[in-house]
């Protein structure tokens, strides 16, 4: 609009009109593209009272492709509270709009406060470690489930 502005003469108008209306368009396609995060966000937990929620137990690309795929999937039934990881660098920090809570120290007070029914570990070093041990006592202690992530090229043919 500012190029249009000094190459047609605009007899009558005020410029700043053109630099509002520029505003505007900027403003409005803006709001549009923000309408639709704000529409998934509103309509996913009218669909989400059915789902079961859930921990991500590793924050790192198995963590993240966990959460992807739990949020594209709806057969999953999976509505992922938060990640769980001992990395202290990590904790506080979010991923896919989804916080880093805490490690295995305070694996049993964070179910209890979210109120969640399942954990999925999502990193194979969880797997080999004590980290996994600890987190099947206080999850079977809980009564909540614990499945594992895997990611895996099987022969097709």
């Amino acid at each position: 609009s500012i190029l249009v502005w000094f190459i047609v003469p605009f007899e009558g108008y005020s410029g700043w009109l053109f630099f509002v209306y520029a505003l505007l368009l900027i403003f409005v396609m803006i709001a549009s593209r923000f309408s639709f995060r704000l529409l998934d966000q509103t309509v996913r937990p009218i669909h989400g009272e059915k789902e079961t929620p859930i921990f991500i137990y590793g924050a790192g690309d198995a963590g993240e492709f966990a959460i992807r795929e739990s949020q594209r999937n709806q057969d999953l039934k999976y509505h992922p509270v938060g990640y769980l990881d001992d990395d202290p660098l990590k904790i506080g920090r979010s991923i896919h709009g989804l916080p880093v809570l805490g490690g295995i120290n305070k694996l049993a007070e964070l179910i209890d406060r979210h109120r969640v029914m399942g954990v999925i570990i999502a990193s194979s070093k969880i797997e080999q470690s004590d980290v996994c041990k600890k987190t099947l006592a206080i999850c079977g202690e809980k009564g909540i489930w614990v499945r594992r992530l895997q990611l895996e090229f099987v022969e097709f043919y």
